[in-house]
């Protein structure tokens, strides 16, 4: 296959493209034609300059977040067929307390290449309809917004909270789900406007 091979840290003239041997998945492991992949500053151009905090082994091929369709499946593998649209995940390996995680394209091949070989469980279906560089991009990036979305969700519970309590309609005694809340809510005029005092009183903070 052709991938572009990094033999050596530096500027992007370090990159080049080669003919390399297919992998083979093993077991637990589908083979993937790579349709569409992220450009990632850390991951990738931070990684090529040879200045990562981590050690990165070479040879190696760069590129988080490939997208493609299944093109073979090791043995073992039930969750994934010949065909199916698939993006991939992060982590080759989740972090623990006393061990960083291994990344794919910082620690295993990645995804500047033909195909690309990775566990089936580091797989999920690309949804019909959604393209293969819109998939690369949420599976990039969705994650990061979700937890700093999650952070100032926790910073701002007690003012949500509040606003919840305050107003929602004779329903909300029926049904205390955020969203039974948040639907008996007047406008969201009066939600910006109530959030804004709220915020000016230093209840958010």
């Amino acid at each position: 296959m052709k991938a572009i091979v990094v033999r050596e840290f530096g500027p992007p003239e370090v990159m080049r493209l080669e003919e390399v041997p297919t992998p083979t998945p093993g077991a637990g492991e589908v083979l993937i034609r790579v349709k569409a992949v992220s450009v990632n500053r850390t991951l990738d151009l931070v990684v090529r300059s040879g200045k990562y905090a981590m050690p990165v082994k070479l040879p190696h091929v760069l590129g988080v977040d490939p997208s493609g369709v299944v093109e073979a499946v090791g043995p073992d593998v039930s969750e994934r067929k010949v065909g199916d649209r698939v993006v991939t995940l992060q982590y080759l390996k989740q972090p623990t307390p006393n061990a960083p995680p291994a990344i794919l394209g910082v620690h295993g091949w990645g995804g500047y290449a033909e195909y690309v070989k990775v566990p089936a469980a580091l797989t999920r279906l690309i949804p019909p309809g959604v393209d293969f560089p819109a998939a690369t991009v949420v599976a990039r990036h969705a994650p990061t917004a979700f937890s700093l979305w999650w952070i100032q969700f926790r910073r701002c519970a007690p003012t949500i909270t509040k606003l919840l309590s305050e107003n929602a309609g004779p329903a909300h005694n029926q049904d205390n789900s955020l969203g039974g809340s948040v639907a008996n809510l007047k406008t969201r005029e009066r939600w910006a406007a109530r959030l804004a005092e709220l915020d000016s009183s230093g209840a958010s903070k």
